[in-house]
């Protein structure tokens, strides 16, 4: 018996959406490493060069960015986890609303908008069963970063993007699609630290011909180390394999509580038929400002790089606005524009 059907069998997980299962148990969905939300800008960290291409490809690919990148516009963020990318493009915009079915997560986002000194961003909680709660024609632009992908209904949602986009609006998308775990990462793992004396297993089962994902939850009374300790001995690193019935069965006892959560997890060809399906047209597959700035980076020598953010922007600011007009095939799962036509 493989170790999901046991988990099911044995342990009776309760279901739960993800806001329940994980989201409104994080403190920071993003380990506190998002650069200007938690740490300064480092013009030598790669990573934080991938940030900025991701906040002028929001703003150029959603036309908030205007030329040059500092336009104006109203835009809503679903999904902002931390308050990314809200927080990001929030200075370079009239209006950002962040919309989250968590309330831990509208907490997080609107502690950090007022350490950060941003007052044109507000967030908002909403139950993702419910239409989301804008006027039609209400938004200039709509950001998506996988966030769509996390939710019980994501063709449903498209719908609701398309309903309170003002005509001529645009969506940009972001999304994980399984496709990228073929051939080796279907089954995977996580511990999330909970407190001083628990934490949960993650156990993912991607379902990729399906477009699903099923994640398994054990909240046990152990720690990280507890569970490296027990599972392996104390050697590392910790694999899914190590993870088998038999050691499940000798901490059961610490097992306080089982969920599961499945969701959908559409491909980019599953999203841009949805897409097409809501009313949107023209949908552009595209190139990521993301990677246009890593690969920036990449290709800059070390002593010729620039020293600060306001220099790094100016790099890349006219090659991220180029990235996200340029087409790439929907069978690399690419970020995606769609267009809600003019009436």
């Amino acid at each position: 018996m493989n170790i999901f059907n046991w988990i099911k069998q044995e342990l009776h997980p309760i279901k739960s959406n993800s806001t329940e299962f994980i989201y409104d148990k994080m403190d920071s969905q993003s380990d506190y490493c998002l650069p200007l939300i938690y740490k300064p800008f480092d013009a030598d960290n790669r990573t934080h060069w991938r940030d900025r291409g991701w906040a002028f490809d929001f703003l150029y690919a959603t036309g908030a960015g205007g030329a040059g990148g500092a336009g104006g516009g109203r835009l809503l963020d679903f999904g902002p986890g931390d308050g990314w990318p809200s927080l990001i493009v929030a200075p370079y915009i009239n209006i950002v609303i962040g919309l989250d079915a968590s309330p831990k997560r509208v907490e997080v986002c609107t502690a950090n908008a007022r350490r950060m000194g941003i007052t044109n961003a507000e967030f908002i909680h909403y139950d993702t069963e419910q239409d989301i709660p804008f006027k039609n024609n209400n938004f200039d632009g709509i950001l998506a970063a996988s966030s769509v992908e996390e939710t019980n209904n994501p063709k449903e949602i498209l719908n609701q993007f398309y309903r309170v986009l003002r005509p001529g609006g645009r969506l940009r998308i972001f999304y994980d699609s399984l496709n990228k775990y073929k051939n080796g990462r279907e089954h995977e793992f996580w511990i999330h630290p909970l407190d001083k004396k628990s934490c949960m297993i993650i156990l993912m089962n991607r379902l990729i011909k399906k477009e699903r994902i099923d994640m398994y939850g054990l909240i046990v009374a152990l720690t990280e180390k507890d569970i490296i300790r027990l599972f392996t001995a104390n050697k590392q690193p910790l694999r899914f394999e190590d993870i088998t019935t038999d050691k499940l069965k000798n901490i059961r006892p610490q097992i306080i509580e089982t969920k599961i959560c499945s969701i959908p997890h559409p491909s980019g060809k599953t999203i841009y038929k949805w897409l097409r399906d809501s009313g949107f047209d023209p949908i552009l597959p595209t190139s990521n400002g993301a990677d246009t700035a890593g690969q920036l980076f990449d290709d800059i020598p070390e002593t010729k790089r620039p020293s600060n953010m306001s220099e790094v922007d100016n790099l890349i600011r006219p090659l991220v606005e180029k990235a996200v007009h340029t087409e790439t095939p929907i069978e690399s799962d690419p970020v995606i524009t769609a267009v809600k036509p003019n009436a």
